[in-house]
């Protein structure tokens, strides 16, 4: 018999989303990086246990001129705003987004499909962003998840043009 793994048990699916997820990241930062601007991306760690999970509350994805940014890979097929097969699209988990003390500036969702990166500002989030209660199918777990519409999305080149400004203000 195949008895399904709770998530908060699963450490091969975790590390396995964790390591996919973490080599998606190297994509803004490499487009960033050829543009000129300053990228680090923070060395890989993984938990020992999910108790442990509280200490990545403020783990950062990738920093662009010292600004924090998430990255989100996706498995849906976009190009553009008008693309994304969705009217929404979810951001984080509420319980993610509000557990981080330093707030990144934006989410890049990049498609695993297609590469395209499009990005989502997190200034006005209180103003934006709804909350959708669903069953997160990879994890198979009940979750709330920020959500914004489709028409939030914005190319990557206006993230471009806010962080060579440098009049983001946080």
């Amino acid at each position: 018999m195949n008895k399904k793994i709770p998530w908060s048990e699963n450490d091969k699916l975790f590390k396995q989303e964790l390591e996919s997820g973490y080599k998606w990241q190297k994509l803004p930062a490499l487009y960033f990086e050829l543009l000129g601007f300053s990228v680090s991306i923070p060395d890989l760690s993984v938990r020992e246990s999910i108790k442990d999970a509280k200490n990545w509350l403020n783990s950062v994805d990738l920093f662009i001129n010292d600004y924090p940014i998430e990255i989100k890979s996706r498995n849906e097929i976009f190009t553009s705003p008008d693309s994304f097969p969705y009217k929404t699209i979810f951001i984080d988990t509420v319980s993610g987004w509000l557990g981080k003390i330093n707030k990144p500036i934006a989410y890049i969702m990049v498609s695993r499909k297609t590469g395209s990166m499009l990005w989502i500002d997190t200034k006005d989030y209180e103003d934006k962003w709804l909350v959708e209660t669903k069953i997160d199918r990879v994890r198979g777990i009940r979750e709330s998840f920020f959500t914004i519409a489709r028409d939030e999305l914005k190319s990557l080149d206006s993230l471009v043009t806010l962080i060579d400004s440098k009049k983001y203000e946080s």
